[in-house]
């Protein structure tokens, strides 16, 4: 972005700097807010890689894209919106750390969010990284038209852990938003689901709570809580016991040193290893532990080995 400082980075693809990188008179479309440079091609998805162009997609100009809709004008604009944006992973991994890549760039102008009916913690996400509401445009049928659109350095949840400095740099953006202060407690939480949730239950949740209640550990629902109820309790726990889903991501801004164990729906081969990655940042001492689990991923924990572990976990 000309006339605006770059800070030094590692980008994941390469020893550049990160920066924002503006595409002149750009639509954005359809529910993936694919883009449509000033020419009208290519079409690409808002979250690819556009410096490499690894991940254009091939122009598919079907009925959808052909039909003329109602635009709004913007000027200058970062799209948050993408196929996956309204995964709280994803969201907090892959969308909001481009935030503080424009914010670091002198980013002054408008975010594209998700609609609050299916990403409820993006507004309040960007108020905790002080973003003013005035700056946020939800998204909508409407296309919308930027004077310059511009795409943040490509940044992925599942391979962050190779762009260290910069994970570490929003980190400590999220932790000042809190307002952090040193522990004062020990606290130690066992993050469960509500019997209606659909998928990734565990299913024998009592057995778990009693077995992780043997060890000062309290069970929290985190969708009882606001975002930032959920982050503080996060940041004032010295350990946390999850299934292998989203509420995980706030691992990463616990203390450095902190304790994860992390309950796998599957064989950890098959898996995704992200939040193992994401604790090589804090320096938290990791722990897997693989469940019996049935195809919707509700999980059945085997407790002797929890209580085994944690009688290890104990002892450090």
């Amino acid at each position: 972005m000309q006339g605006m400082d770059r800070q030094p980075c590692v980008d994941m693809y390469g020893d550049i700097p990160f920066g924002l990188f503006a595409l002149p008179d750009s639509t954005l479309r359809g529910e993936a807010a694919y883009i449509f440079t000033s020419d009208g091609t290519p079409i690409l998805e808002q979250n690819a890689d556009f410096l490499r162009k690894k991940r254009f997609l091939k122009p598919r100009l079907n009925e959808e894209h052909l039909t003329l809709r109602a635009v709004r004008q913007v000027d200058d604009l970062v799209s948050l919106t993408s196929r996956c944006d309204t995964g709280f992973f994803h969201w907090m991994m892959d969308s909001l750390p481009k935030v503080v890549i424009a914010e670091a760039c002198g980013f002054t102008g408008s975010y594209l969010i998700p609609e609050p009916s299916t990403a409820p913690w993006a507004e309040e996400s960007m108020t905790l990284l002080g973003i003013s509401p005035i700056r946020l445009i939800h998204h909508s049928s409407l296309d919308t038209r930027a004077r310059r659109l511009f795409i943040p350095t490509y940044f992925s949840g599942y391979n962050a852990h190779h762009n260290k400095p910069f994970l570490k740099l929003y980190r400590d953006k999220v932790r000042q938003a809190i307002s952090v202060e040193p522990r004062s407690s020990n606290e130690r939480i066992l993050i469960a689901r509500k019997p209606e949730t659909k998928v990734r239950r565990i299913l024998n949740h009592e057995e778990v709570r009693h077995t992780a209640e043997e060890f000062g550990f309290q069970t929290v629902y985190f969708e009882d809580l606001s975002l930032r109820e959920q982050l503080q309790r996060a940041l004032s726990a010295e350990a946390i016991i999850g299934a292998h889903g989203s509420g995980l991501c706030h691992s990463l801004f616990m203390d450095e040193g902190s304790t994860l164990i992390e309950l796998f729906p599957f064989a950890r081969r098959q898996s995704c290893d992200c939040y193992e990655a994401l604790a090589t940042i804090p320096q938290h001492y990791y722990h897997a532990l693989e469940s019996t689990h049935d195809r919707e991923g509700d999980i059945v924990v085997p407790t002797t080995e929890l209580r085994e572990l944690l009688q290890r976990v104990r002892r450090r």
